[in-house]
C-alpha cells in the first residue's frame, strides 16, 4: 500500500524547488478551485427504469407521489446488459495548502475528512440518458390499487436516483412479486450523498479558495470495499480518478490524478496558483 503523506513530501520537496520557477503560466488575484472524485472502471447492471403513480380514478394522473420502478434490462438472448460507470466508493483524502511565502503546509479539511473510516464518498454515476429501446409496462392492480407507468429510460444502477429509490408502493404492496432489486424495486441501499467530509454537508465539487502563490496539495486512496449494503453487483475494485478546476477550468497539475484498481491505491498531486 502507498502512504499519501510519503506521496505528499514528495510533492512537497519538488514545488520547493519549482517556487523560482518563472515559466508557470501568470494567474492574478483570488481563485477558486474545485475537486471531485470518482471511482472508475466498474461494470454494471442496466435497468429499465420507469416513473410510477397510483391512479384510482383513470384519469391518468397521479393520485399521490411518483416513484421510481425498476426492471433489469436483458438482451434479446435473456443475458444482462451491463455498461462501464463510476459508483459511490469511500476513500481516503487530505487535502493541504501552503500559502504563498511560507513552506509548512497546512490542513483545509476538517478531521473528519482526514481520518481512516473512509467517510468520504465518490460520485454516482452522472450519465444522462442511455440510448436504447424500453419496452412499455401495462398497469399493475394489487388489492384493488391501479399503478400505472411512463417516462420509460435505460440508467446504470449505480446512478444516484436508481440507488435513492429503496422502496415504492408497488414492492411493498406484493413483495414476492416485485421486491426484489430489479424486479420493481430499484435498490437495497443508498450510501447518501457523495461528498469530501459529509458531515459537514459538503458536496461535490469540494470549493477551497486560493490566493496568488498558494500551494495546494491533494493525496487520496480508496477503501478495500464498497460502502456497506452497496448491492451492486459483483463491483471490480475501482480505481480513484480525479478532477481539478480552478474558477471553472480544468488545468494541468504535478502528480497524478489517477490510481491503479485495487485496496489502498493512492492518487497525490500539487497545484501553485501563479
Amino acid at each position: 500500500m502507498r502512504s499519501i503523506s510519503r506521496m505528499a513530501c514528495v510533492l512537497l520537496l519538488a514545488l520547493v524547488s519549482l517556487s523560482c520557477d518563472t515559466t508557470q503560466p501568470l494567474q492574478f488575484g483570488e481563485q477558486g478551485f474545485a475537486l471531485d472524485m470518482r471511482a472508475t472502471g466498474t461494470i454494471v447492471r442496466l435497468m429499465n427504469v420507469y416513473t410510477g403513480f397510483e391512479d384510482n380514478d383513470g384519469d391518468n394522473q397521479p393520485d399521490g407521489e411518483t416513484f421510481l420502478f425498476c426492471l433489469w434490462r436483458m438482451s434479446a438472448e435473456g443475458i444482462a446488459t451491463r455498461g462501464p460507470t463510476s459508483v459511490p466508493w469511500n476513500y481516503y483524502i487530505e487535502i493541504s495548502r501552503i500559502p504563498a511565502g511560507q513552506t509548512e503546509p497546512e490542513l483545509i479539511v476538517s478531521e473528519a475528512a482526514v481520518n481512516d473510516e473512509f467517510a468520504n464518498l465518490t460520485e454516482y454515476d452522472q450519465t444522462d440518458s442511455i440510448f436504447g429501446p424500453v419496452p412499455l409496462l401495462p398497469p399493475i392492480t394489487i388489492d384493488g390499487r391501479t399503478f400505472k407507468f411512463e417516462n420509460p429510460v435505460i440508467r446504470t444502477e449505480a446512478w444516484e436516483g436508481v440507488m435513492a429509490a429503496t422502496s415504492n408502493p408497488v414492492s411493498t404492496l406484493d413483495p414476492a412479486n416485485y421486491g426484489a432489486k430489479g424486479s420493481g424495486r430499484c435498490s437495497v441501499f443508498y450510501p447518501g450523498p457523495a461528498g469530501i467530509d459529509r458531515p459537514t454537508g459538503v458536496a461535490y465539487p469540494f470549493p477551497v479558495t486560493l490566493d496568488k502563490g498558494d500551494t495546494v496539495i491533494v493525496g487520496a486512496r480508496r477503501a478495500n470495499d464498497g460502502p456497506t449494503g452497496l448491492g451492486v453487483e459483483n463491483p471490480p475494485a475501482p480505481g480513484l480518478a480525479s478532477t481539478f478546476k480552478l474558477d471553472g477550468v480544468a488545468v494541468n497539475v504535478n502528480g497524478t490524478q489517477s490510481s491503479a484498481a485495487g485496496g489502498g491505491e493512492a492518487l497525490s498531486f500539487s497545484y501553485t496558483t501563479r
